[in-house]
């Protein structure tokens, strides 16, 4: 009666964990819990968190998207850095949290989209039937919006694909690679052989060209169209937008703000504002008075101080937005910053004790923040691109409209994600968009949350191979040993009761660590590296002969809660998170298959016997009654059972027919089979890597063999000269005249051909010789005797 073998596979049917309904927290299970800690950017150091007086819930507001275009990777370093850090406050530290996010759908960038959008569509009514006849227009064009974005570059869009040139300094010239790539793409339509026989494969790769041929000042737009146009865009967007969230398993707001559903409360907010002596209204639009806010004893830029003596115009025209230079000269100062906007014709406007207008971008949020939260809100959150001037003017004018000098009690800032070296951004189009990365980019939602937990969340992440790769490695080793130790629970040679001192030891450290870390600034990137030292140490008792599986059940029970916790879903069994989709029906096909290739294993590796051939005939006949689909696994069943029905087969080829299976079938397939003693393991894995791994263990195989060849060779050379017996070895050789009994020469011709007796030395010497040559032969005897 064969053994059962323990097997450890990468997917098996659903395990369920048994555990109380009601689960200890987490930190409960550390020895000594530390207060939270965290970096405040008001302050600039990390100080103890704590809830402002007479509270039983932190307070949250959270800058969210302003829709006009797809969400991309560097928003999800936002969005989900900020989502893990609302996770461990609300989930691990045990705080109630009221989170509010706000949507932008009222923006200057907003309105220019959608003017364009609408000069698109009309252009393309307007040449629907002569489009073929416009490329002589976009050709002056192309060249127009050349010399303007890239005036040191000459050459013409025929021959611009031979000759692209490449962007200058990023820091003096970031929008160059912007415009290098949209003359590309534009310069492939113009110079191409052919027309395309469809209007929108032909114009729309053209439309930035287009549009900055036709978007003059006598293009005008009506403000009903431009406010549904506005309205259709954002209204998709921001579905687009929570599509993309979802996706990344980012938690709802409790509530989300949008500013066109606020308009009354933002006109009463400015109001106040005025009213307390800090605005001023000039032409219909309402300033912020900075230098009157400054001497009524209130700090400015509290968030960035160094503003007030650097040079900041850039900052404060992209604040204010690109269709506000023609009201702006009416500012008291350059550093005063709008509160509404007198609209201009053909944008959206909403009435006001001011005229017709709309919301400066800063005061959306004070307003919004303040309608929910009133005159203190614990923490505000956003990216850090928002330090200044979007956040310190949101505190300037809060400070002023409630009368207060403490808005914000912390103030969180996420860092930026970079690729090439530059910050990801929509201004810039350099650009991964997030419903790229995960439908083709071959990125999950863990793998992204992965990538960002392995970064500090308030530090620069560089997009890059080698980091993916990292994460996708730790991602990989994780879930090898979830499925693991799914399959030791399934195994019924487990026993679950067993335990290990040292592991359990090393459990509760990590725990105590981890706590720690987290309470020192979110240090999700030290979390990672304890709870990779814990993995490896479970590990190595997972494949040990008695394994611990109730040290084990209490480690994967806290991988999966502390993985839960910052945003990874557990599986349905609450065993690990959950795998990737996969055809679960063939690695299960697999899996039986290769319970069988054990069993006829663990015979064959024996010497065979009249018994170990029944045994081998009963297990393939029961191997012949499994259902198999895959061709790859009936392809190895057939010719397994082609060589054990022939009556003179043997363990060597049993073992070669195991192994191809193991390096050859599996491999193809992308699962690695790994044989232990008594077991074996198996785990899926990269094809290619798994091939070239292979590949490389063969190259090593065939260098030893050679290796082993080239000393076999040398032996049998030096054997091969112990062939002549050592009473014969001198005798063939003329110099030597007379010999002893043994045959060792005791005279020798000399120089004149004269018989002469060998000398004292010469004699030792050839004595010598002839002691070597009988061992020589002796080793040669025997050889040729075990030969033959």
């Amino acid at each position: 009666m064969l053994r059962r073998s323990r097997v450890l596979f990468l997917q098996l049917p659903t395990t369920v964990i048994t555990t109380p309904a009601k689960m200890k927290p987490l930190r409960e299970l550390v020895t000594q819990p530390v207060p939270l800690s965290f970096y405040d950017s008001l302050e600039k150091r990390i100080r103890p968190f704590t809830l402002t007086e007479g509270q039983d819930q932190v307070r949250w507001y959270s800058c969210g998207p302003t829709v006009y275009d797809a969400s991309h990777m560097g928003h999800a370093r936002n969005y989900v850095t900020t989502d893990i850090l609302r996770r461990l406050i609300k989930d691990y530290f045990g705080y109630q949290v009221r989170y509010v996010q706000n949507v932008t759908d009222v923006d200057d960038k907003i309105i220019i989209k959608a003017r364009h959008n609408l000069l698109f569509e009309q252009y393309k009514r307007r040449h629907a039937s002569d489009w073929r006849e416009q490329k002589h227009n976009i050709e002056a064009w192309w060249v127009a919006y050349r010399q303007k974005f890239l005036g040191h570059v000459d050459t013409e869009a025929g021959a611009w694909a031979a000759n692209v040139p490449k962007a200058r300094d990023v820091s003096s010239f970031p929008k160059d690679q912007m415009s290098i790539d949209t003359l590309t793409a534009s310069a492939a339509i113009l110079s191409g052989d052919s027309t395309p026989q469809d209007i929108d494969h032909y114009l729309d790769p053209l439309k930035d060209i287009i549009i900055f041929g036709i978007d003059t000042p006598d293009q005008v737009i009506s403000n009903e169209d431009i406010f549904k146009s506005s309205k259709d865009l954002t209204t998709y967007w921001e579905q687009k937008f929570d599509e993309d969230m979802a996706n990344l398993n980012v938690l709802k707001p409790d509530k989300v703000v949008r500013v066109t559903e606020f308009m009354q409360a933002i006109i009463d907010f400015v109001q106040n504002i005025i009213k307390n002596g800090f605005a001023y209204e000039a032409n219909g639009s309402v300033y912020f008075n900075v230098a009157q806010f400054i001497s009524s004893g209130h700090d400015y830029a509290k968030l960035k101080p160094s503003t007030m003596s650097a040079s900041t115009d850039a900052l404060l025209a992209e604040a204010e937005g690109s269709l506000s230079t023609q009201i702006s000269h009416a500012k008291k100062s350059q550093r005063d910053f709008a509160l509404w906007k007198a609209s201009k014709s053909g944008e959206p406007y909403w009435q006001s004790p001011w005229g017709e207008g709309r919301p400066g971008w800063h005061i959306e949020c004070s307003a919004m923040a303040s309608c929910e939260f009133g005159s203190s809100m614990d923490i505000h959150s956003g990216g850090e691109d928002l330090t200044f001037p979007h956040h310190d003017n949101e505190l300037a004018q809060s400070e002023a409209a409630h009368g207060c000098h403490e808005w914000v009690r912390y103030f969180l800032h996420t860092g930026h994600l970079h690729i090439h070296g530059m910050k990801m951004s929509k201004s810039l189009k350099n650009f991964i968009t997030i419903e790229e990365v995960l439908t083709t980019g071959g990125m999950t939602s863990r793998t992204m949350r992965l990538l960002f937990l392995s970064g500090k969340w308030r530090g620069r992440v560089d997009y890059n191979d080698d980091l993916i790769k990292g994460v996708r490695t730790t991602e990989q080793k994780f879930s090898e040993y979830f499925v693991q130790f799914k399959a030791l629970l399934n195994s019924s040679s487990s026993d679950s009761t067993v335990q290990d001192d040292s592991l359990q030891k090393s459990l509760q450290q990590c725990r105590d660590d981890v706590d720690a870390a987290l309470a020192n600034d979110f240090e999700t990137p030290q979390m990672l590296g304890l709870l990779r030292d814990l993995l490896s140490e479970a590990n190595k008792t997972l494949s040990s002969e008695r394994p611990p599986i109730q040290t084990l059940r209490e480690v994967t029970e806290y991988f999966t809660r502390l993985f839960e916790i910052v945003g990874i879903d557990a599986a349905e069994d609450g065993v690990g998170w959950q795998l990737e989709a996969q055809n679960e029906s063939l690695l299960q096909e697999i899996q039986r298959v290769a319970e069988y290739r054990q069993q006829i294993r663990e015979v064959a590796i024996k010497p065979l016997e009249s018994s170990s051939r029944t045994t081998l005939d009963d297990i393939m006949t029961r191997f012949n009654d499994l259902t198999v689909l895959s061709p790859e696994l009936l392809d190895f069943r057939t010719s397994l059972g082609t060589l054990l029905s022939s009556p003179t087969y043997t363990n060597q080829e049993i073992m070669t027919d195991l192994d191809n299976f193991r390096d050859y079938t599996l491999v193809n397939m992308g699962i690695a089979l790994d044989d232990k003693k008594d077991s074996f393991i198996l785990k899926s894995g990269n094809r290619e890597e798994l091939i070239s791994k292979r590949e490389q263990k063969l190259q090593e195989g065939r260098e030893k063999a050679a290796k082993r060849e080239e000393t076999r060779r040398r032996e049998v050379e030096q054997l091969e000269r112990g062939k002549v017996p050592a009473q014969e070895m001198f005798r063939a050789d003329a110099q030597y005249l007379r010999f002893d009994e043994r045959g060792v020469p005791t005279h020798v011709r000399d120089a004149d051909g004269q018989e002469t007796a060998v000398s004292k030395s010469l004699s030792k010497k050839l004595a010598k010789e002839y002691g070597a040559q009988e061992k020589l032969n002796k080793k040669y005897n025997e050889w040729l005797l075990a030969t033959q």
